[in-house]
């Protein structure tokens, strides 16, 4: 177990498999080994398969304020047209401390009014840091029922403004 010499046959698999199912398995299979880069991370992101994406936020978020890069990617990703990689880039931004990350989640949660599923995600993502979320949705007066939400989640944190 453990075996390094698989670690650059996995990373050409990575690159080159035409087959989704191979590139997640050597996606996965690097990140047991502890030999994922961010090079595999950020290939994974741009992966023409969403399965591989979803599956690279996972593994970005705890590398996302280290990796401005990786950052980029996932908020990018909050913006995409598949319902799924959005969730997943809302559960994922929550991660990062990085301002960029909660002005995303505020991006994801005016959008969120009408789908339960977005706003989970939006909510479980504010971390121990629901008021800068609050603050850039202050104004928005369409989202009083989120607002209400993280002002209970600010409330009950004993968090002053």
């Amino acid at each position: 177990r453990q075996n390094h010499t698989a670690i650059e046959p996995l990373r050409k698999l990575l690159a080159n498999s035409h087959l989704p199912q191979s590139r997640l398995h050597a996606l996965r299979s690097l990140s047991g080994l502890n030999e994922l880069a961010d090079a595999n991370i950020a290939r994974a992101l741009s992966d023409s398969h969403l399965s591989i994406r979803e599956h690279a936020m996972q593994l970005a978020e705890s590398r996302l304020d280290q990796s401005p890069q990786l950052l980029a990617s996932v908020i990018a990703l909050a913006n995409h047209s598949n319902e799924r990689l959005r969730v997943q880039a809302a559960f994922s931004l929550g991660e990062s401390l990085a301002p960029s990350a909660a002005t995303a989640l505020a991006t994801l949660a005016r959008e969120s009014a009408d789908n339960q599923q977005l706003r989970t995600a939006v909510l479980s993502s504010v971390g121990q840091q629901p008021l800068p979320l609050f603050q850039l949705l202050l104004d928005d007066a369409g989202n009083s029922d989120l607002l209400k939400q993280l002002a209970a989640i600010i409330g009950s944190r004993g968090i002053a403004f």
